[in-house]
């Protein structure tokens, strides 16, 4: 079964947008550019998940994992926004719905009249 063009411009959008950031978080935080926050192994673990699950979003085995794996991520995000006294990003609730959609991608049922 081949994914809906929707399904797929979704899966994209978000393995580059949560991908690309988590890279950039991880990078900063290897590289000791991350000068407040959250100790660096938060970072470094949150970072390391979110672009994994990504990375696992391409691999139609793996694609569950790989969602579920981003919304374990930005839970703790949330979490350590609250902890830093910050409210999480409000995109995150967008993040998790998309993420929902492309879990469920291929197993949901055609619209009535699709053909």
């Amino acid at each position: 079964m081949t994914a809906r063009p929707s399904t797929t411009l979704l899966l994209w959008s978000l393995s580059l947008v949560l991908g690309g950031q988590a890279l950039l978080v991880l990078l900063h935080s290897l590289l000791g550019r991350s000068t407040h926050g959250p100790p660096m192994a938060l970072l470094v673990v949150t970072a390391g998940a979110e672009l994994l699950g990504a990375l696992l979003l391409f691999v139609p085995q793996k694609r569950s994992l790989g969602g579920y794996l981003l919304l374990a991520s930005l839970g703790l995000a949330m979490v350590l926004h609250v902890a830093m006294g910050e409210w999480p990003p409000a995109a995150y609730l967008v993040y998790a719905a998309a993420i929902r959609v492309v879990i469920r991608g291929d197993r949901s049922p055609a619209p009535r009249g699709a053909g």
